[in-house]
Formats: C-alpha cells, sequence, structure tokens
C-alpha cells in the first residue's frame, strides 16, 4: 500500500469505474417498499391473515425465483391482531407487517438481484385484497464517500443521502 495514495492510485486499486463514471447503473441490491391499503381484516389479522400472507410470500417468491433459506417465521400479535412475517432469502429477505385496524399492510423486499420485476398489485390484490398499492423502489449499495471525494458520484447523490440524517440532527438538537 501507498503511503500518500492519489485519487488515480486509488482508482487502480479497486474494482472502481474510471473517474467520472457514476455507479448510478451499478446497484448492489434493490428494495422494494410496497404499502397495501384497505385490506380486508380477515385477509390480514389472526390465522387467517397468516395464511393469506404464506400464500403471499410464496407467489412472491415465486414469481420472480427467489430461493428461501427456510421456512418464514410469523408472530401473531394476538389471536385476531396482526401479523409480522419474515423470510430470510439467498438474496437477502422478504418481510411484512399489518395493521388490521386501518387495513394496512407494509412489505419489503430486499433483493441483491436487480432485475426483478415483482408484480406486487396484482399479487397484493389477489391475496389480501388491498384496493390500493404504492410500490417505491430504491437501489441499494450505490453510494460510498470514498467514491465520492475522487468524483466518481455526482453531488445530487450525496445530498439525498446525507440530507435526512442533518435534518434529523437538526430537530434533535432543537429539541434539546
Amino acid at each position: 500500500m501507498h503511503s500518500a495514495e492519489s485519487p488515480d492510485t486509488l482508482s487502480n486499486a479497486c474494482a472502481c469505474p474510471p473517474r467520472g463514471v457514476s455507479f448510478r447503473a451499478m446497484p448492489q441490491g434493490r428494495e422494494w417498499i410496497v404499502d397495501a391499503y384497505d385490506c380486508p381484516v380477515n385477509r390480514i389479522a389472526g390465522e387467517t391473515g397468516r395464511e393469506a400472507l404464506t400464500s403471499l410470500f410464496a407467489n412472491v417468491i415465486r414469481s420472480v425465483g427467489l430461493h428461501p433459506v427456510g421456512q418464514a417465521v410469523w408472530q401473531l400479535m394476538s389471536p385476531a391482531g396482526a401479523v409480522t412475517g419474515m423470510v430470510a432469502l439467498v438474496e437477502s429477505h422478504l418481510t411484512c407487517h399489518s395493521d388490521p385496524v386501518s387495513g394496512f399492510l407494509s412489505l419489503n423486499l430486499l433483493s441483491n438481484r436487480t432485475t426483478l420485476a415483482p408484480d406486487f398489485d396484482g399479487l397484493l390484490t389477489r391475496f389480501v385484497g388491498a384496493r390500493r398499492v404504492e410500490v417505491r423502489v430504491l437501489d441499494r449499495g450505490m453510494h460510498d464517500r470514498g467514491m465520492h471525494d475522487r468524483g466518481m458520484l455526482d453531488g445530487g447523490m450525496l445530498d439525498r443521502v446525507v440530507a435526512p440524517a442533518a435534518a434529523l440532527a437538526a430537530d434533535a438538537a432543537a429539541a434539546s
């Protein structure tokens, strides 16, 4: 290792793209944050909800060719209450939590395979009766402070990553 490495030396020492090339096109993973609204209580609560969510998990996994490490783990908050579930995947994980009082289900899929195209709208409508589904997709693993310092990521990426933490710190300082 060199005692004073130049940006060019750093680029050559790792599998980094040439200076000025953005990592935006090379995410390390993708995360789907899914909110399902207006779900009938019997489809997301208690034992019947757990059964519906087990079927949902199996169909999400099968539809995009994921690989479970083991069985899903489920927790019922009470006999007729909320259901929380998760399954570890070779590719990462799939989780959910229901709120039967409001008819809301949150679902999260994180995968190192970035080319997946899950049909969350169709699957959530079919298995839990969701009347409205919102899906947000985040590319993960594209921010590295060292790459930013070497000019490999554009400034907008850093602003989006840092701003929420800065806002939380400002809020905490104002509260104390």
